[in-house]
């Protein structure tokens, strides 16, 4: 197989199956609700500190927990009284932040962290867990039901019709390189 031929496939194959364990979601809500924003760290790990951040808060952070407590020090006003953790603290792993009465203001890139330390380990380092995608709109206007439920449709078969090219063009490309694999040197 040529350099070429074995970089295509890393490329492909690193598309497919992302090497990194990093969780990555969209959640859609709407003003005055609360949503919580799921995340979870390994289980068999001693939990040290947890922080939930956004990279257009700069230094500041939605919400830091360590030493069994809310760690309130650089948290970001806007946050302070409308964020928690889903049980009120770290059980199980379970690190997910519930965030109460949202605007639109809260529509972004929310990242949760997690430093663990397993028995005998000295240090334990930040690793990013899981990012939330927040995005924070209205309802629609109430309108025609028949005209939503048609936009809906028009919806689900352009995605299927986009899922059925990206599976075919996989294939096609997958039988390229099978093919290009077993071509004679010359």
């Amino acid at each position: 197989m040529s350099g070429e031929n074995v970089l295509t496939l890393l490329v492909v194959l690193t598309l497919i199956f992302p090497t990194d364990c990093q969780d990555q979601r969209n959640v859609t809500a709407e003003p005055g609700q609360d949503v919580v924003l799921p995340c979870r760290a390994a289980g068999n790990k001693r939990l040290i500190a947890v922080q939930w951040s956004r990279s257009d808060l700069g230094s500041d952070y939605v919400l830091r927990y360590r030493d069994e407590r809310l760690d309130e020090e650089n948290q970001n006003p806007s946050f302070r009284t409308r964020v928690a953790l889903l049980d009120g603290a770290v059980k199980d792993g379970d690190v997910s932040l519930v965030l109460k009465n949202l605007t639109a203001s809260d529509t972004g890139a929310y990242e949760c962290g997690v430093a663990q330390r397993e028995a005998g380990e000295a240090n334990a380092n930040m690793k990013l867990i899981s990012t939330i995608y927040l995005q924070v709109a209205p309802p629609p206007p109430p309108g025609n039901p028949e005209e939503s439920r048609n936009t809906g449709s028009r919806n689900l078969h352009l995605g299927l019709i986009v899922s059925v090219l990206l599976v075919v063009v996989l294939i096609v490309a997958a039988s390229v390189l099978v093919l290009t694999c077993r071509e004679p040197n010359s």
